[in-house]
């Protein structure tokens, strides 16, 4: 009885600290999104909303150049026993998704890896390109 007590606790510890680590990484995810979006596109002002805390956003914007709309959503990195779900059967990735000027934009990848944030920032930088801002 005593063992089983013991695995039941340390797999409650393991998952706290598994939410604990996830919910950090999620949020630094999402202050580091919101600047990159705001600085590629130019953005003044802008109101965000938050998806569960965790799970990302929703930004309505206004920028030099006409209104923005992104929804940002993360794996969920928090949920230790549902990640390997989305990462390989459902979403597969973070996605972020802008609309600006009539044209849209989709990146899916994961961006707690440094390669994955230069290939998100490379592809924003393009889609400001094609919508004649000057970066």
């Amino acid at each position: 009885m005593t063992l089983l007590w013991t695995i039941f606790l340390l797999g409650s510890l393991i998952l706290i600290a598994g939410y604990l680590q996830g919910v950090r990484i999620n949020r630094a995810l999402a202050w580091w999104t919101a600047h990159e979006i705001e600085r590629f596109l130019r953005v003044e002002e802008g109101t965000y909303t938050w998806m569960g805390g965790v799970m990302g956003f929703e930004g309505h914007l206004r920028g030099k150049y006409g209104p923005v709309h992104t929804v940002v959503t993360f794996l969920p990195r928090h949920a230790l026993l549902y990640y390997p779900v989305a990462r390989f059967l459902t979403s597969r990735g973070d996605r972020i998704r802008i609309r600006c000027r009539g044209k849209d934009f989709l990146f899916v990848g994961r961006l707690h890896s440094e390669k994955e944030r230069r290939r998100f920032q490379e592809a924003l930088k393009t889609f400001a390109e094609g919508l004649d801002i000057p970066t």
